[in-house]
């Protein structure tokens, strides 16, 4: 006895053509979608609005990004100062993700920035409550 095994491939599309029918129907998916991002420092999936965006420009200068408007390779971190820490602990880290080579001081430099931003963050909360 022969058996034959063959490979079905399903994705959403094709349900919904299945399900109109017929293939010659036209199908859009759903755009109420949020988009997920991965925060560099501890791995964990947040909603894109909920995390902060940096880009290394063209001048090799990093920068925070609130716009989502820039240009370039971006990276996305959480609001936490240990999050923060925890992803720019090694330099060598930020250069692949940006696929550039910073030098250690720049890097440092940001991640003082962003410490400094967050901790005036969290002391306005503080301070509305």
């Amino acid at each position: 006895m022969k058996l034959t095994i063959v490979k079905v491939v399903i994705n959403q599309t094709n349900i919904l053509q299945h399900i109109a029918g017929y293939k010659g129907v036209n199908i859009t998916m759903p755009k109420n979608r949020t988009p997920i991002r991965t925060c560099i420092g501890c791995r964990s999936k947040f909603p894109q609005k909920t995390l902060i965006r940096f880009v290394c420009n063209t001048g090799q200068i990093l920068e925070i990004e609130g716009s989502k408007k820039l240009p370039g390779r971006s990276a996305y971190i959480c609001h936490s100062i240990s999050c923060i820490e925890k992803a720019f602990k090694a330099p060598k880290r930020i250069n692949a993700l940006l696929q550039v080579q910073l030098s250690k001081s720049a890097i440092s430099e940001f991640q003082q920035t962003l410490i400094e931003k967050e901790k005036i963050t969290d002391e306005k909360k503080e301070t509305a409550n």
